[in-house]
């Protein structure tokens, strides 16, 4: 192509103008990202979650854990003295927030597998109980069992989506 023949100047005319309108989206693109809305805030975990008796709370994962022996007594399936009215106050608290759901895993591990397997079963039969019996819907807490280590009853939240305002939620 000869530049002199004015094709030169009409070429690098039509590429300029893309160059330019790429820009002019890109640019476009930008600006509308920087005023979008943005996504809803994940609500806190609620305060009054955070002094529940026996429990150890991490609000960054959402998880409340029940370790050692603050419910049960080694190698048993009962529950130890007062031990099921430690969860008296996440079950109120629950109860209190409709919001609130999660799931719940109750654990036992030893060298005989089998044992292990029917005392977390017998475990979580029981507290499946206990959460129904003081009025807690079956979709708002799964509880399941597993042989293995960790703590004896562990559950994780979803996320707090509300309820009632006086019990420290945001």
């Amino acid at each position: 192509m000869k530049c002199g023949s004015g094709l030169c100047f009409w070429y690098n005319h039509r590429v300029m103008k893309r160059k330019i309108r790429t820009c002019h989206v890109f640019l476009l693109l930008v600006l509308l990202s920087a005023c979008a809305v943005p996504g809803p805030e994940e609500p806190e975990f609620p305060e009054a979650m955070l002094a529940l008796p026996g429990a150890v709370v991490n609000p960054g994962e959402r998880i409340v854990e029940y370790p050692g022996e603050s419910l049960f007594a080694a190698g048993a399936v009962l529950p130890l003295p007062g031990g099921m009215e430690i969860l008296d106050p996440l079950i109120a608290f629950m109860l209190a927030n409709p919001g609130l759901t999660g799931t719940g895993t109750v654990r036992s591990d030893g060298p005989d597998a089998d044992y292990h397997r029917r005392l977390a079963q017998k475990r979580k039969e029981l507290l499946t109980a206990v959460f129904r019996n003081r009025g807690l819907p079956a979709e708002r807490l799964i509880i399941t069992s597993e042989v293995g280590p960790g703590v004896p009853f562990d559950l994780k939240f979803q996320p707090f989506e509300g309820g009632s305002s006086e019990t420290g939620n945001r």
